[in-house]
């Protein structure tokens, strides 16, 4: 069955600037394999404001870019643009010990019924699990 997973940017990131990470295993090749799945096998990626703002801002990759390289792989997502409520962003942070801009990451796939978060940050969302849980692109691709 189908699933709705909310994208974190650093997965998209790793993927566009073919990233290894300190131990050397090749993210991009893992994010690569992650979207492939996600094509072929049907699942929805949440993409939001935020998801988008951030890609500007790290590697200038504009909302019609970053659309065009899903497109391309046939990836099935949609938008969500509408912010999550300050008071959830708050209560999220502050009770997850998250930082603010993660928080806000997870209200919205929180608030749009994500069955989990795509992320390279596990750390950063772990103690957000009760809300929605986080995999690495890695682990997605063992559970689904």
């Amino acid at each position: 069955m189908p699933k709705r997973i909310y994208l974190d940017s650093n997965v998209f990131i790793s993927l566009i600037r073919e990233e290894i990470d300190s131990s050397l295993n090749l993210l991009y090749i893992d994010s690569q394999n992650f979207f492939s799945l996600c094509s072929e096998e049907n699942h929805v990626l949440i993409l939001s404001g935020w998801f988008f703002e951030e890609i500007s801002r790290k590697i200038s990759f504009s909302r019609e870019e970053v659309l065009q390289e899903f497109k391309k792989i046939g990836i099935a997502f949609f938008i969500v643009d509408k912010k999550p409520s300050k008071d959830l962003i708050s209560m999220i942070s502050k009770e997850c010990e998250i930082h603010f801009g993660d928080a806000i990451h997870m209200a919205i796939a929180y608030e749009n019924k994500a069955d989990f978060i795509a992320t390279w940050n596990k750390k950063d969302f772990e103690k957000g699990n009760k809300f929605v849980k986080c995999f690495s692109p890695k682990e997605i691709s063992y559970i689904l």
